[in-house]
């Protein structure tokens, strides 16, 4: 069973009970990656969030929407590494979007996943789990909505500017 003193140092755990904890614990499973293994492939189905235990990952996005089979046009967004305790994928534990970067293993990496199946067991035996959980995860979107929303008026500014 996963360390429970390690779920309360992850964001979306930390106001959850030791008991509460304990439930999450026997339900997440450790999985490992090698390096440049997709934990999670863009424009794919997932059902699981992912906690990066060891090592480090790159957030990707392709860049171009042109319909080419072989382009590798993606740009590295962000690099997490494990001295954060990161979560990945959390849009997976709540919906059927499609992914929307990947998430390509740096170094060899040892995640925790999380399936929706799993939680929503959970979050139906305990109401205060589902709430917590989702209210972080709600949280962690709408920094990132936010952050999405400044570079769209950057980029939108300096379209403008480039046609004056």
């Amino acid at each position: 069973m996963i360390d429970i003193k390690f779920l309360k140092k992850v964001s979306i755990f930390k106001k959850l009970t030791d008991r509460q904890l304990i439930k999450i614990a026997k339900v997440m499973r450790k999985r490992k990656f090698n390096a440049d293994d997709y934990i999670i492939e863009d424009d794919s189905t997932g059902h699981s969030l992912y906690v990066l235990l060891q090592g480090k990952v790159n957030i990707s996005k392709k860049l171009t929407m042109l319909i080419r089979e072989n382009t590798d046009d993606c740009k590295k967004l962000a690099s997490l590494s494990a001295d954060t305790h990161p979560i990945f994928g959390e849009v997976g534990l709540v919906s059927d979007a499609k992914r929307t970067a990947n998430v390509i293993a740096q170094t060899d990496c040892e995640v925790y996943e999380l399936t929706r199946n799993d939680f929503i067991k959970i979050a139906q035996q305990d109401y205060q789990i589902g709430f917590y959980v989702l209210a972080e995860i709600a949280n962690n979107l709408a920094i990132k909505l936010k952050k999405t929303d400044e570079e769209v008026i950057k980029l939108t500014t300096a379209l403008t500017l480039s046609f004056e």
